[in-house]
């Protein structure tokens, strides 16, 4: 954490007088939470959203310039971007924007939405934002 990043969202919630985001986990998760908080986090919004090229042909063609580019969602399905019938539908306004990401299998492109840039705040790598959201899934998923 940068120190003026540090001095914002950083929480006692432990409660013992000192913010202390290297060795406690209360005041860590705390922390974490005060920081997407600060930064717009929807904890009802998406992050983002594996694409079947197979059902959206010429992704490379419509990918986002960039995560400042983000429109609404609904833009995107009117130029013809389909999500698997699985994924919950985002809210016709929500920003989103279209990224690839590079795999061992080539690239893999994602509708990524405005809690994914929340999480770019942090740490400017989308790859990094992609594994959070993947360890989201799964600790959704733990019993």
């Amino acid at each position: 954490m940068m120190p003026s990043t540090l001095r914002k969202y950083a929480i006692d919630f432990s409660g013992d007088g000192k913010r202390d985001v290297f060795h406690n986990s209360a005041d860590v998760l705390a922390s974490i939470a005060s920081f997407l908080s600060g930064h717009r986090w929807n904890p009802d919004a998406p992050i983002a959203i594996a694409l079947n090229p197979k059902i959206n042909p010429d992704l490379q063609a419509m990918k986002s310039p960039s995560l400042n580019a983000m429109r609404p969602w609904q833009e995107w399905q009117q130029e013809g971007i389909t999500l698997s019938g699985k994924d919950k539908i985002p809210e016709a306004n929500e920003p989103a924007a279209l990224i690839a990401l590079e795999e061992e299998q080539g690239s893999r492109y994602y509708m990524v939405f405005g809690n994914f840039k929340v999480i770019t705040q942090w740490n400017r790598s989308s790859r990094f934002a992609m594994v959070v959201r993947e360890l989201a899934d799964q600790l959704r998923k733990a019993p």
